[in-house]
This record gives structure tokens, C-alpha cells and sequence, in this order.
């Protein structure tokens, strides 16, 4: 297309500039370098903030490219948007602006139908002129918990009443939330409403306490009530449901008198006390095996962070065990109370959890788990328990001297991971070779078995597309590959995987997770999205041949059963790994001892034809791995057996 025609296009041009000075110190964003890639949800609302300055005064000298698009990656036009053409779709001018005075351009997307991904892409348009962002664009995404409160020159950013939208999980432990307001409304405006709902953890929303008002137009609400145009602050405290996990806030369009919010509302617990741990005690059917599972794990709830010990606690939940669970650092912004059967609690309150258990809990059906984590607080607690005729058992997931080594688990000691060990009625590990390290440092082990690690049921589920005739005949024409999980390069080989793809110029690598090391460059075919979640991440993978396991060969990784490999078989991907574990008995999987053998087996990975048979052993192989059945198997060997739970279910 001829940059004439480019021209003529319509274009949206209520966004001309709000002028605002240049701060000091300032980062400069070249428009032509900045991509931006997120999911997203149908039908939400994404505010876009940017402030910019150009050598140009045209006002169309640079744009953004703005597409979104569906599970299968097919482009999806917004309706009605009025800057579209057929090189690139829809876009948007940036204003004009200096670097003594930026331009502030502030506007809203809607996510079209069927949409799951939203990329940005800036553009130069006209030769011989440079445009740049204060440092990048602000965007507000409501499914992604994106509510940035400042625009990049540190003012306060705008939303319109009518797109303001918030979901917010509501803190641990609170009966009561405050809620803090900044907001601005016309002069002799008076009140605005914001509508407020609660959300159990399945989504149901729920009925509201009777202390909030109610509009029979768009139900529950609280009131920001306004004398001027001045910025001002509103704070209010609300009665939260029993069983609510999160709540929501919607701005009202209320006409010429609507207000302008300025950033996330924040949401603090306002109240809150200790009885959680007596009533959910006191709330379990008689009969109800207990597990108190003390770990090094994070919260439960986390949308990206999950691992063995909160896979197997919703497992167990499902299979009629009551859990309490401490997980390593604080609940932070998770819900205590999971369910009526699983809760989980701070460590501060551990002295508090463990003489209400020896005080009010029958030992019958009672097992204290310590998950990787032999600490004092924990081993004194295993004794305490079994003295009292408490089950013990040490589940091992990862080789924590090894971690220590590296930085990691300060709170590590050998002595007292033997002593624990001498303490556990069973022992458990994920791999033989955690298992015979076990029997080495304490010859006189009890009783341990190997259980591996596992994948979700629903993982399994919502990756059944991803093993389709059709998904693969589409993975076989593609030349990505890509890698979940931790990034740290305490143990993720970052050398190997920039030389191997510097080599490999012709295979796209797509990195997702958390813990990326600051200030590491990246050859320009590795790119890194950010870590996920599950249902985030199944248009991403859909493009994937193969999910790596780059991790440096050293005895910390190879003792590891990597959870990652059974989700990469659940979306019907093969899987290039370092030795650990038992990944060298597992299906459609390249183990590597070097550099030169990674591009080599990863090439043989990509170019090899993926057939009906091998997916098909990828089905059999997840049949028999998935969390539910791992948690069958934890039961039976501790004496708690499925039969027995569907009978106290009964």
C-alpha cells in the first residue's frame, strides 16, 4: 500500500493530545521497538495510556498496530473501531507532541468475540522521523489484575466512570475490607455510584451483606460523594460475605455527572482474628481425615504458581481429606478459606494452629505432612504430634542441600532432615534418585516409596484440542519451541539456551515464566512473554513442536521430577530435557548431556513428523499421571484409602 493511501484512511481524532512538561531523568522509548503481547477476555475493557513527543508535528507520523486474535491465532477486527486498513488492521495515530511538552493520549478497547490474545506493535510511518514513548505505554487489563495508577510521568492516571472495571482478591482472613477511592467529579456534581460485587472461588456471584445499598438498575453500590473538581480521596469500609474470595468494582455511567477515577481502588482487610483455624475445626463431619501439610510451596489460589503440595491438596479435597495448609511464606492476598474443607493459614499463626490441634484434634485419621521442609518450627511440631499418636510422613520433592548450595533454603540443616526422617512414620520422594540419596544420610529409614509428580485433571482436559489430528497436523508446520517454569539462573541453563539458539537462527523460542534475571540479553529469535496461567498459555502452546527443560546438569536438577513435562504431553507436545529424574524412561522425550547435543536433538525433535501413534502414547502415558491418581496413591500408602473416604462421604 502507498504511503498516499495510507493517508486518506479514517482516522480517530479525538485523541489530538492533552500537552503535560517533560519530567527530568526520563527513559525514552523508540515507538518502532515497542511489542506488547497479553491474553485477554471477550468483551472487557482495556484502557491504553500513552505519552509521547515526535520530530514531526502531523499527528501521523507514527501508530500503533492493535490486533487481536482467537484460539487458533486468526485475526479478529474490532467492531466499529474507525482507524483500520488491509496491510495492518486496526490501528491508532499517536499524537504529536515535543520533548519540552509530551502529548497524552488516554483510550479505551473493547475485546472483541472469541478473542484470547491482544498484541501492539508500534509503527514509524513518515521517513526521516523519530517518535517516542516516556518510557512505554500503560494498559489497564481487568482479566490480567493490570491497574496501573500512574501515567509514565508519574501523574495520576485517568479512567472514565462508564469503562472502569476492577477484580480484586479480597485479603486473607478478612470479615471486613477498607476501600480507598481517588477520584474527581464536575463541580456541584454531588454523589456517583460504583457498583460492588462478590465472587466465591467458583465465580457464583454472591448476595451482598445488607449494610450496602442497592440500586434496582445495577444492584449493590457504594457512594463517592464530591463538593469540587478537586482530586479527592474517599474511604469506606464494607461487610464481606462469608464465603467471598474477590471482589468487583464497576464505574456507572451517570451521565454529565459521572466522575474520573484515578488508578486501582485499593482493598485492605479491615478486620480479622484467629477463630478461622477453631470454627473450620469444629466445622468437620466427624470421621474426616485431616492433613496439616507444612511446605515450602506458595499459597494456594496463586493463578501462576502451583506446585506438588497445592496440586495434591485440591486432589485430596476432592477425595474427602480436610487439609490445613501453611504455605511457606504469608496467604498475602490469597483467600484463607479455600473451602469448607481446606483452609490455609500464616505461619505466623503456626505456634497458635499446633496447640489448637493438640488441644481439640483426635490423632485418629490425623497426619502431619512436612513438604520439603524439615525446619525446627516443623520437626518440633512432627514430634509434639506424634507423641500424641499423630501419622508422620516426609514428603521430599526436591534435594534441598543442593538448593542450599546455590543460595536457596538457608534454613536448611542435614541434621535435621535426618532427624526428621527418623521421626516420619513413610517417607515419599519423586524420584529414585531423591530416594537413594534419603537412604544414604539416614541408612536406618522406615518405610519410603517413589511417587512422581503429576499434572491436572483439567490441564489434561483443556489440552485435548492441543492433541487433535487437526492441532497437530498444524504443530508439524511449525519451527517454535518453548519453555514453562521458573527462571533463575541458579538453575536454568541461560548459556546453553542463548548459544543453542544463536545457532539455530531458524527456530523461534518462546520463554514464559517467572523469575527472569535482570539485564539478560536475548538473541532476537528468543522471546519472553511473561509467566501465565494455564488457560493463558493454550493459544501460546498451540504453535509450540516441542517444551524444553534447559536446566544445568548439576545434582540439584537431577534429582528433579519435573512437573512441566507432563504438561507439555498434556498439550500434545514433546519435550527436550536435561538428564533428571526419570525423563529417559518417559515418551517423546530427547535428553541431552551437552550444547552440541541439545541443537542437535532439538533439531531432530522439530524436523521429526509428530504421528497419530506417538500422540496417542502421550494419552496412554497422562492416563495414569494426573494429580487425582497421584493422590490415590499418596492415600493408599499412608493407609487412608480412597474406599474408605467414599464411604465417610456416604
Amino acid at each position: 500500500m502507498a504511503k498516499d493511501d495510507f493517508e486518506v484512511l479514517e482516522v480517530d481524532e479525538d485523541g489530538g493530545g492533552q500537552r503535560v512538561k517533560n519530567p527530568k531523568d526520563t527513559e525514552w522509548t523508540p515507538v518502532i521497538d515497542y511489542k506488547f503481547k497479553s491474553s485477554v477476555h471477550e468483551s472487557e475493557t482495556i484502557n491504553v495510556a500513552v505519552q509521547t513527543y515526535g520530530s514531526g508535528t502531523s499527528g501521523k507520523d507514527a501508530f500503533l498496530i492493535i490486533t487481536f486474535k482467537n484460539t487458533f491465532g486468526e485475526v479478529i477486527p474490532m467492531p466499529d473501531w474507525p482507524s483500520s486498513s488491509d496491510n495492518f488492521g486496526d490501528f491508532k495515530y499517536l499524537p504529536a507532541g515535543t520533548q519540552e511538552e509530551l502529548a497524552t493520549d488516554v483510550f479505551d478497547l473493547i475485546v472483541p468475540a472469541g478473542a484470547v490474545t491482544l498484541d501492539i506493535e508500534g509503527r514509524q510511518w513518515n521517513n526521516g522521523i523519530e517518535s517516542f514513548f516516556l518510557a512505554e505505554p500503560v494498559l489497564t487489563i481487568p482479566s490480567q489484575a493490570l491497574f496501573p495508577s500512574e501515567l509514565p510521568d508519574g501523574t495520576p492516571l485517568p479512567y472514565s466512570s462508564k469503562s472502569f472495571q476492577q477484580v480484586q482478591e479480597i485479603p486473607a482472613r478478612a470479615n471486613t475490607i477498607s476501600i480507598e477511592t481517588t477520584f474527581s467529579r464536575p463541580e456541584g456534581a454531588g454523589t456517583t455510584p460504583v457498583r460492588i460485587l462478590f465472587r466465591n472461588q467458583n465465580g457464583d456471584e454472591l448476595l451482598p451483606t445488607p449494610s450496602i445499598p442497592q440500586n434496582p438498575n445495577f444492584g449493590s453500590f457504594i457512594q463517592l460523594e464530591s463538593s469540587g473538581p478537586d482530586l479527592e480521596t474517599a474511604y469506606q469500609e464494607v461487610a464481606v460475605p462469608s464465603t467471598a474470595t474477590t471482589v468487583e468494582f464497576h464505574g456507572v455511567d451517570w451521565g454529565k455527572k459521572s466522575a474520573t477515577l484515578y488508578g486501582p481502588i485499593k482493598v485492605e482487610k479491615a478486620t480479622g482474628d484467629k477463630a478461622d483455624i477453631d470454627e473450620f475445626l469444629a466445622g468437620l463431619p466427624a470421621g474426616t481425615p485431616l492433613f496439616v501439610i507444612d511446605t515450602t510451596a506458595p499459597p494456594l489460589g496463586h493463578e501462576t504458581l502451583s506446585l506438588r503440595p497445592n496440586n495434591l491438596t485440591r486432589a485430596y479435597e476432592q477425595l474427602g481429606v480436610a487439609v490445613i495448609f501453611l504455605p511457606f511464606s504469608s496467604v498475602q492476598e490469597q483467600p484463607a478459606v479455600i473451602s469448607d474443607r481446606v483452609i490455609q493459614i500464616d505461619r505466623v499463626d503456626f505456634d497458635y494452629m499446633l496447640t489448637t490441634l493438640l488441644a481439640q484434634r483426635s490423632p485418629a485419621l490425623s497426619t502431619f505432612i512436612c513438604s520439603s521442609f524439615p525446619s525446627i518450627q516443623s520437626v518440633t511440631a512432627a514430634q509434639l504430634l506424634k507423641a500424641r499418636g499423630w501419622q508422620i510422613l516426609y514428603e521430599v520433592r526436591d534435594d534441598m542441600e543442593e538448593f542450599n548450595r546455590v543460595g536457596y533454603s538457608k534454613w536448611y540443616s542435614p541434621a535435621l532432615e535426618r532427624q526428621m526422617i527418623r521421626i516420619a512414620d513413610q517417607v515419599v520422594s519423586v524420584s529414585s534418585s531423591l530416594d537413594k540419596k534419603l537412604e544414604a544420610l539416614e541408612p536406618k529409614i522406615g518405610k519410603h516409596a517413589v511417587v512422581p509428580n503429576g499434572v491436572n485433571q483439567s490441564v489434561i482436559d483443556e489440552g485435548r484440542e492441543l492433541r487433535s489430528e487437526a492441532a497437530t497436523n498444524r504443530r508439524n508446520k511449525s519451527r517454535t519451541v518453548g519453555y514453562v517454569g521458573h527462571l533463575t539462573k541458579s538453575w536454568f541453563d541461560w548459556p546453553l539456551l542463548t548459544e543453542a539458539a544463536k545457532r539455530m537462527p531458524d527456530i523461534h523460542f518462546e520463554i514464559v515464566g517467572h523469575g527472569m534475571p535482570a539485564n539478560l540479553r536475548l538473541p532476537d529469535n528468543v522471546e519472553f512473554l511473561g509467566p501465565k496461567t494455564h488457560s493463558e498459555l493454550i493459544p501460546i502452546v498451540a504453535d509450540w513442536k516441542v517444551g524444553l527443560i534447559p536446566f544445568a546438569n548439576m545434582p540439584l536438577t537431577r534429582s528433579v521430577d519435573p512437573n512441566k513435562i507432563y504438561e507439555y504431553f498434556a498439550w500434545g507436545i514433546r519435550c527436550v530435557s536435561a538428564p533428571m529424574g526419570l525423563v529417559h524412561e518417559y515418551p517423546s522425550t530427547w535428553v541431552y548431556e551437552d550444547l552440541e547435543e541439545f541443537v542437535a536433538k532439538l533439531y531432530e525433535a522439530v524436523e521429526t513428523p509428530l504421528l497419530s501413534a506417538e500422540v496417542q502414547n502421550l494419552e496412554d502415558f497422562l492416563e495414569t499421571c494426573s494429580w487425582m491418581n497421584r493422590a490415590r496413591t499418596m492415600l493408599e500408602y499412608i493407609g487412608v484409602t480412597p474406599e474408605r473416604l467414599d464411604h465417610q462421604d456416604a
